[in-house]
């Protein structure tokens, strides 16, 4: 795992976009926009192994209101080469807002905290803003 900015260990949950798929970004909680950070790279297909290592991507710092941290990795494609993000350090952000999009056939993934569980299946198909794909804690 390739932690950004967190220097502690995270579980990462990936989130392929077909070129079927609607490639909105959402921000996945309520907060502000600690950090961002663009890393060129290749444009493997982003369903390959490596694609979150290599792939050109961007990543984004987020601090609920409660104190958790989340990252959020915007991976480019084989056919996406082109990533964009609406939010900056420092922004005051809702939960399911838009931050930015991906150009056909990419991928998110999302470094969570160790203690929140996952609510999805390997294989499901999610919708942004409307899936639950992690609870915050044990508690929600």
């Amino acid at each position: 795992m390739e932690p950004y900015f967190l220097n502690r260990p995270m579980r990462k949950l990936s989130i392929f976009l077909s070129v079927l798929n609607v490639h909105i970004n959402r921000v996945p909680i309520g907060g502000r926009v600690v950090g961002t950070r663009y890393i060129p790279g290749r444009f493997r297909i982003a369903s390959h192994r490596n694609a979150s290592e290599e792939n050109e991507r961007n990543a984004i710092w987020l601090q609920g209101d409660g104190g958790e941290e989340v990252v959020m990795v915007q991976v480019a494609g084989l056919i996406a080469r082109r990533i964009v993000s609406y939010v900056r350090e420092g922004d005051k952000v809702d939960r399911c807002e838009r931050c930015g999009l991906i150009r056909f056939g990419s991928r998110v993934d999302l470094y969570l905290p160790l203690s929140w569980p996952i609510a999805v299946q390997v294989g499901a198909r999610v919708r942004g803003g409307a899936s639950l794909v992690a609870r915050i804690g044990d508690h929600q």
